[in-house]
């Protein structure tokens, strides 16, 4: 085990730690690191012990005036002249905070925060993908998240305090702020304070100040405690999603049988996928209220057909929720009798399973199994190039009902469909877009006899 000491020749902990961290996430000698600084004992704490293992060439300081004291220059004044005498590059900015809380109708601290990662964030790409970024969060930072959270009502989700991926490393999660502070006093580094950080006006600095201490009493290691639990928390929450994500597929839509054999908590961590989703990447918003409201709409079997919260739009057709927009197929210019009466007179042999009002359904039949369905409107496709989507979209719907009851009167797995003169999107049905200059794909080697289609058009009626 290595061993680092500083000039006072007392152990540097942190510093063995900070190594091993970076190794464990691969972070090369080579790697440039922005190392995101205040001034403050976390941040010049967290530098000091950097230059005992990485490369002074390879580290920049990056440090953002809020501007919300009228002193907060001498921070960044600070942080310059502490860089220029060790010798590391540091970019300095300042924006006006206050005037950004405003603007965007965020508070002072979220406003804060935000600004403060799209400047690291700037100063990181500057030295390409390899590049990190480092903060000096610790296990207090998150004791206090994790606690202002549970205060305020929050899911498993929110109990994940502070973060972190491949560009955003938090090397002091395990630490707390004690041991912080007392190899700051071991190196003999100077540190800003900023007064506001005893401001018990501020609700983050009521937990810190008052119920932190009160939990330490209770027992020596709360802190490091509640942040452990906020990383096991962290594993939860992705493993909850990876399953979410895993239902939710690529198609568009579920199915209601399905999602009502889900667990409730199951279910409503999809509705909270599906917000989040819509959000990007945000459940402001959404409550209980809400996903209970969501659960009523999908089970009602009748009205209404579609929902919206926010962004999030439901769509009912059947026993399918889609979650976004329903594909409105497009018409193209084509000449629909012309294949139908191709159809008609055996050009094109196929089995006219469905009939009703608005459309004829024909089947052909690939030798491996895979059926395909051409849906031919009644109107001629010239004749109504004003169409309303309204009607492409039922159009579209009915389709799939008539390819879903194929697929049940069958056993067959995948149904491919066209709509004759339409250019549908790609949906889960394998749909190939109705083309004029080409015919439909019909290598006939199976037949069926007419008692056994005449039962299976019985099936498909009643499945329709």
């Amino acid at each position: 085990m290595s061993i680092f000491t500083n000039q006072k020749g007392t152990q540097a902990r942190l510093t063995y730690h900070l190594e091993s961290r970076l190794a464990s996430l691969h972070a090369d000698k080579n790697d440039m690191l922005v190392v995101g600084c205040s001034g403050g004992v976390d941040s010049m704490t967290l530098l000091a012990c950097l230059l005992d293992v990485h490369p002074r060439e390879r580290i920049t300081v990056a440090h953002l005036d809020h501007a919300l004291r009228s002193d907060s220059h001498d921070d960044a004044e600070f942080v310059r002249r502490w860089c220029e005498r060790e010798g590391v590059r540091c970019v300095c900015e300042r924006m006006d905070i206050t005037e950004r809380a405003e603007k965007s109708k965020q508070s002072i601290e979220e406003a804060g925060r935000s600004a403060r990662y799209e400047f690291f964030e700037s100063v990181r790409k500057k030295y390409g993908e390899s590049a990190k970024i480092l903060t000096a969060h610790h296990a207090d930072d998150a004791a206090e998240t994790v606690l202002y959270r549970l205060a305020r009502g929050t899911t498993i989700h929110g109990l994940v305090a502070i973060e972190e991926s491949t560009t955003l490393i938090r090397p002091f999660l395990d630490i707390s702020r004690s041991a912080i502070e007392s190899e700051a006093r071991s190196r003999g580094l100077d540190w800003r304070e900023d007064p506001t950080n005893a401001d018990t006006a501020y609700a983050r600095n009521r937990i810190r100040h008052e119920v932190i201490p009160v939990l330490n009493r209770v027992h020596p290691e709360a802190t490091r405690s509640i942040a452990r639990f906020s990383r096991y928390a962290e594993e939860c929450s992705r493993y909850i999603s990876w399953q979410t994500q895993k239902f939710l597929g690529d198609t568009g839509f579920f199915f209601v049988s399905e999602f009502s054999r889900e667990s409730d908590f199951f279910q409503r961590e999809i509705i909270r996928t599906l917000y989040e989703h819509a959000h990007t990447g945000s459940t402001a918003g959404l409550s209980e209220a809400n996903i209970w409201e969501i659960l009523r709409f999908i089970y009602n079997p009748g009205n209404p057909t579609e929902k919206t919260l926010g962004n999030l739009t439901l769509r009912k057709s059947a026993d399918r929720v889609y979650h976004r927009p329903v594909p409105i197929p497009k018409i193209v210019p084509m000449n629909q009798k012309s294949i139908f009466t191709r159809i008609i007179e055996g050009e094109l042999p196929c089995y006219r399973v469905y009939e009703d009002e608005h459309v004829f359904a024909f089947l052909d039949i690939h030798p491996v199994a895979l059926w395909h369905v051409l849906v031919v409107p009644k109107v001629q496709v010239d004749e109504f190039q004003d169409v309303p989507e309204s009607y492409a979209s039922a159009l579209f719907l009915a389709s799939q009902r008539i390819a879903k009851a194929i697929k049940h009167a069958t056993g067959c797995r995948r149904v491919g469909m066209l709509i004759a003169g339409f250019d549908v999107p790609h949906t889960h049905l394998h749909v190939f877009p109705a083309n004029s200059n080409k015919d439909i794909p019909h290598p006939w080697s199976i037949e069926i006899d007419e008692a056994t289609m005449e039962a299976m058009r019985k099936k498909i009626e009643e499945s329709v």
